[in-house]
Formats: structure tokens, C-alpha cells, sequence
């Protein structure tokens, strides 16, 4: 899977940004990531990049960062055993929710979307780890090296 990075939403400073992953987001299960093979660069640059440029045009493409989805699944709470995040395709297309097949939401797991169950440090632990699980390969790579 691989995350649209913009300058400075999710990169800012030669790095991810402290804000690259909405905690907002992620709570409702509705963080934008894309299926790399099931997206190409030009439906990215349209439904991703050209939208998010349109909307604040101080944005630059930086690129993107892949991460293994394994990888993302396999981030556990301390316990070992509770996951901490989970991956959804995106797709609906006509009645919404998607706009491209490779759409595709990232959030926190049903299990840890419960009050009480993060503290601070917690939380901040996770993040780091997702972050890290997109750091595994070229970081920042262009659209067309990820999306062949």
C-alpha cells in the first residue's frame, strides 16, 4: 500500500511530518491510503494529488512512501494480541466513498476504538510504528517507481 506523501501534510523538513497520519482519521477508519496494485500514477495524480492541490494550492507532490500491509496488520498492543490497526478497500465508486479501485482506507481496529484503552504514550508508540512500517523502502519514491 502506499501513502500520497505532500509537502507539508504528510512531509515536511526532508521527513514525515508530526501530523502525516490524522489521529481523527485513523479513530474513524477513514485514513486515504492506495492498493498499489490495483492504482496507477495517473489515477493517483488525479483523484489523490490534483483534489488535494486544488483544495490548498501551497502543496507540493513530494511523492510516496509504500509500507507491506503485513507489516501494518501485524502492529500489536503490548499484550501482544490486540491489533492495533486494520486496512479496508475503499471502493463503491458510483454511490462514493471511493473514487479509484485502488482506494483504501487505514484505520485504528475495532478493538482499540473503545475509551480508556490508549494512553498518551501508547498511542504515540503506534504512530511510530505505522510511520516505520512506511519507511521500509525508498522514502520519498515517485508515483511512477511505486505505481508501475
Amino acid at each position: 500500500m502506499a501513502l500520497v506523501l505532500l509537502n507539508p501534510d504528510q512531509w515536511k523538513d526532508g521527513d514525515f511530518s508530526s501530523a502525516v497520519f490524522s489521529r481523527k482519521r485513523l479513530k474513524q477508519g477513514a485514513q486515504s491510503v492506495c492498493r498499489v496494485a490495483h492504482s496507477t500514477a495517473a489515477e493517483i495524480r488525479r483523484h489523490v494529488v490534483g483534489p488535494q492541490i486544488a483544495k490548498d494550492p501551497s502543496r507540493t507532490l513530494v511523492g510516496g512512501a509504500v509500507a507491506i500491509c503485513e507489516d501494518i496488520r501485524s502492529i500489536t498492543a503490548n499484550n501482544g494480541l490486540t491489533r492495533l490497526f486494520c486496512v479496508v478497500d475503499a471502493p463503491v465508486i458510483n454511490g462514493k466513498t471511493g473514487d479509484y479501485l485502488g482506494h483504501a482506507h487505514l484505520g485504528f481496529s475495532e478493538p482499540t476504538n473503545v475509551d480508556g484503552f490508549w494512553n498518551l504514550n501508547d498511542r504515540t508508540a503506534a504512530l511510530a510504528q505505522l510511520t516505520d512500517a512506511f519507511r521500509k523502502f525508498t522514502v520519498p519514491d515517485s508515483l511512477e517507481s511505486i505505481f508501475q
